[in-house]
């Protein structure tokens, strides 16, 4: 999966959770949307955590379930945001492709989460690698479209990618 690729090796994604924890504490509930593979990193870095993954691919959904540790689901977040409560809510490079297929999109997932998290990300360099203003762009873009409900706690930038981390009021 090309996002979890980016974040390899394994010390890299390491620190990119220690940075997010160290905002949120070690959430015991994590719904991870557009998941990708994330939800195995997830069930062993937090064992005993209840780690949800949705993803619209079917392919991502078996490998999640054939590791175990975690619950995957099969979803489309342009048709349903899941429910459930969750201490943190993972969102990584979604929003971007929610609001391209639908206007208002993100910021409806954005809202309906029901989690005290929400750790949003966007790449910042094309998946040629190519810095093309993206990180400007989607920090405007972010910071434009926080949620009513919700404050940004921490901006964040790792190599590829930049993270809001948005607390519940």
């Amino acid at each position: 999966h090309a996002s979890t690729r980016e974040r390899l090796p394994i010390a890299r994604m390491n620190e990119t959770f220690d940075r997010i924890f160290a905002i949120t504490g070690r959430p015991e509930s994590v719904l991870d949307l557009a998941c990708g593979l994330n939800p195995v990193y997830l069930a062993h870095r937090l064992p005993n955590a209840a780690i949800v993954g949705v993803d619209i691919s079917g392919q991502c959904v078996n490998v999640i379930r054939a590791f175990g540790g975690a619950e995957a689901r099969l979803g489309d977040l342009l048709c349903e945001i899941p429910e459930d409560e969750a201490d943190a809510a993972l969102m990584f490079k979604v929003l971007p492709l929610l609001e391209r297929q639908r206007t208002g999109a993100a910021m409806e997932a954005l809202m309906r989460v029901n989690a005290e998290w929400i750790v949003a990300s966007f790449p910042t360099r094309s998946l040629g690698g190519r810095n093309v203003g993206m990180e400007k762009h989607y920090s405007e873009w972010m910071e434009a479209h926080v949620p009513e409900n919700r404050a940004i706690a921490a901006r964040l930038t790792g190599e590829n990618e930049l993270f809001y981390v948005l607390k519940r009021k």
